[in-house]
C-alpha cells in the first residue's frame, strides 16, 4: 500500500510529510504491530511518528472507517513471523542438546509458552546468556517487521530503509 494512493490521507497534497525515522516511536509501533487483543485498534500518525489507540471517549474501539484520515491503521501482523523467529533461533544454536529441547518446545500444544519456558530452563541449566540472546534476536526481528511496514506505506524511503536494516542484518 502506498500512502499516495489515499486521496485525502498521508501523502496527499497539503498533508504534512512523514517524520524522519529517528522521530518514529519504534517501540510503540513494534508493540502495536505485534499486539492482538481482538478489541482495540491502533493507528500511526506519520506527521508525528506516534502510535495511538483508536477509541472513543468512553474507551470503546472505533471502526477503521472512523479513524482520522491523516493516520494509518495498524493491522496485527499475526504470529507466523514470531513462530519463524523461534525456529530460526533454534537453527542458530550450536549446542545440539539445547537446540533439540527448544525444537521440541515448538511442537507442544502451546509453543510460544513452551519455547519461553525452554529458554529459561536452558539458562538455568548452564546455557549462559541464552535469555538475552533470544530477547535480542526476537526484538531485532520485530523491529525489522516494523521497518518493512513503514516502507510498505512509503513512510520511509529506500535509502533510509536499507540503512535502518543494516544493524539487524545478522537476524535475516
Amino acid at each position: 500500500m502506498h500512502l499516495d494512493d489515499e486521496a485525502d490521507g498521508p501523502g496527499a497534497p497539503g498533508v504534512p510529510p512523514p517524520v524522519p525515522l529517528d522521530q518514529v516511536d519504534m517501540e510503540a509501533l513494534v508493540t502495536a504491530l505485534h499486539s492482538f487483543d481482538g478489541y482495540l485498534g491502533f493507528s500511526y500518525c506519520p506527521s508525528t511518528g506516534q502510535v495511538q489507540v483508536e477509541a472513543d471517549e468512553q474507551g470503546n474501539p472505533i471502526e477503521v472507517d472512523d479513524y482520522d484520515p491523516l493516520v494509518v491503521p495498524i493491522d496485527y501482523v499475526g504470529n507466523r513471523g514470531s513462530f519463524k523467529d523461534m525456529e530460526d533461533f533454534v537453527a542458530l544454536r550450536e549446542d545440539a542438546d539445547v537446540a533439540d529441547r527448544l525444537a521440541r518446545a515448538l511442537r507442544e500444544k502451546r509453543p510460544f509458552r513452551a519455547f519461553a519456558d525452554a529458554v529459561y530452563r536452558a539458562e538455568d541449566e548452564g546455557c549462559s546468556g541464552i535469555i538475552s540472546e533470544w530477547q535480542e534476536f526476537s526484538e531485532a526481528r520485530r523491529t525489522r517487521r516494523a521497518l518493512v511496514w513503514l516502507r510498505e506505506w512509503d513512510l520511509i524511503d529506500d535509502e533510509t530503509f536499507v540503512a535502518a536494516l543494516a544493524p539487524t542484518d545478522w537476524v535475516r
